[in-house]
C-alpha cells in the first residue's frame, strides 16, 4: 500500500469516528455571550473660530493654532471644555509619536512643550517629526532633512525628493515627506 492510500485511509477511519460521535468527535463548546452593541459614535461639534493648524496628543489633548499664530490647548481632562490659549506666536503645532509636543514659531524657532514650559531648541526649522524610539527628524529652511541630536546627522535627499514642506515619521521610524506641489514621497 502507497503512502497516499495508507493517509486516504486513516482520514476516511478518522472522519468516520468523528461524524459518530467517537473518541475524536469534537464536544460542543457553550456558545460565547454575544459581544455588547458598540457605543455610539460621538456627536461632532463645530469649535468656535478657525484654525490654521490641528494636531492631538496621544493622550487626547488638542492644540490648535488660529490664524494669527495663537496657540491654543483643549485639554482632554479639562472639564469646562474651554480653550486655554499658550504663550507664544506659532506657524504650526505638532504632537509626535514618543508623546512631545512641538511648536514651530513664526520665525522658524523650534519649540519643545516640557511640562508647561515651551523652551526653544533650534533655528531654523520648517518641520518636525519624531520617531517611536525618540529620534527626532527636522526639515530645515533649506529643505535639508536632519537629525536633532548633540552631533547632528544631515540626510541628503535626491534632487527630486529636495525641499518637502511637511516631514511625519511613521511607527516604523520611516519619513514621509508632503510636497507644496501635494506629492506625498
Amino acid at each position: 500500500m502507497s503512502i497516499r492510500a495508507l493517509l486516504l485511509a486513516m482520514a476516511l477511519v478518522l472522519g468516520g469516528l468523528a461524524g459518530q460521535g467517537g473518541a475524536l468527535a469534537q464536544t460542543p463548546r457553550p456558545s460565547a455571550a454575544p459581544a455588547p452593541p458598540p457605543p455610539p459614535p460621538a456627536k461632532l461639534v463645530e469649535m468656535r473660530g478657525r484654525a490654521a493648524d490641528l494636531a492631538i496628543t496621544n493622550r487626547g489633548d488638542a492644540y490648535v493654532v488660529d490664524p494669527g499664530g495663537g496657540l491654543w490647548l483643549q485639554a482632554v481632562d479639562n472639564r469646562s471644555g474651554s480653550w486655554v490659549r499658550m504663550p507664544g506666536e506659532y506657524a504650526a503645532v505638532r504632537a509626535t509619536l514618543d508623546g512631545n509636543v512641538w511648536g514651530l514659531g513664526v520665525e522658524g524657532t523650534l519649540y519643545r512643550l516640557t511640562g508647561s514650559v515651551w523652551r526653544g531648541v533650534a533655528q531654523n526649522i520648517r518641520d518636525v517629526t519624531t520617531t517611536p524610539d525618540g529620534n527626532v527628524l527636522v526639515l530645515t529652511s533649506t529643505g535639508e532633512l536632519q537629525t536633532l541630536a548633540r552631533e547632528v546627522q544631515v540626510f541628503p535627499l535626491a534632487p527630486e525628493f529636495a525641499n518637502p514642506r511637511r516631514i511625519l515619521a511613521d511607527q516604523h521610524g520611516l519619513p514621509w515627506f508632503l510636497y507644496d506641489d501635494g506629492r506625498v514621497a
